[in-house]
């Protein structure tokens, strides 16, 4: 089986910081993860197909109404058909789409140009070619009667059954499910008590929000807690296999044909 760098761009330190592992194509670790500079990831891709994450936080997932084109047109339409939704000048962002849904509708990624600059820099400056860019949340899937929590420092990746995962602050756990939920969630009112709650989190951040996450168990058809001791990377590695998130690397990003041997051929 095929194996993959698995790179988790730590933004909030560097453009050159990063957690990275190595994983086979069903998310199962190869190599545990590291936290270290985008160089010391390096020689680790050696004959691997290189994927990297992209904080949450920084990439806005829409549904567009497009026309039925392929390729390029259809890429180059996606701005437009987008301008009215977006705060920004659509020439300083860059736009990646995913599959066109049952609906006739198409998820749409919109991330920083600036931002996909800095992190193509860095990586070619580390000896690193991607193949796949993702956000990190496009790899949180959903699950029947559950609603999916994954507690990762300042940041909450929550994802209702049916649905796509959203990331919020964890300043307020009870406010943040109460806004993917549409309902007042707390330890004194109702929430949705025909979902379960499943909660992923590493020992350090359980052991500072666990009991804000115990006070809410009664509003929640059970609660059921997963550590994550090596943290979320392996677990956000699993969702690799068959989740179809999106690549972020279209149009002037697509990775040249030949980079997907680019990245060992040095080393060979």
């Amino acid at each position: 089986m095929a194996e993959i760098l698995l790179i988790r761009f730590d933004r909030a330190e560097s453009d050159e910081a990063a957690t990275f592992m190595v994983c086979n194509e069903a998310g199962l670790v190869v190599q545990p993860p590291r936290r270290g500079r985008l160089a010391d990831a390096a020689p680790l891709a050696t004959l691997r197909r290189v994927v990297g994450l992209l904080p949450a936080s920084e990439v806005v997932t829409l549904d567009a109404e497009l026309p039925a084109r392929a390729g390029a047109k259809l890429l180059q339409a996606v701005p437009y058909a987008l301008e009215e939704q977006v705060a920004d000048d659509i020439d300083d962002l860059h736009f990646a789409i995913g599959a066109r849904a049952a609906d006739g509708r198409t998820p749409v990624c919109i991330v920083a140009r600036s931002l996909m600059l800095s992190i193509e820099e860095a990586c070619t400056a580390a000896g690193l070619s991607l193949q796949a860019l993702h956000a990190e949340s496009a790899l949180i899937g959903g699950l029947p009667g559950q609603l999916v929590m994954l507690l990762d420092g300042e940041e909450l990746h929550v994802c209702a059954p049916d649905a796509r995962a959203v990331t919020l602050p964890s300043q307020s756990i009870a406010e943040a499910l109460g806004m993917v939920l549409g309902d007042a969630v707390s330890a004194e009112s109702g929430a949705s008590e025909s979902l379960g709650l499943l909660v992923y989190a590493s020992q350090q951040d359980w052991d500072a929000r666990g009991p804000e996450i115990e006070a809410l168990r009664a509003q929640f058809a059970g609660l059921k807690v997963q550590l994550l001791p090596q943290g979320p990377l392996p677990w956000l590695a699993q969702g690799l296999a068959g989740r179809g998130a999106i690549n972020l690397l279209q149009g002037g990003f697509a990775p040249r044909r030949s980079s997907s041997q680019g990245g060992w051929q040095r080393w060979r």
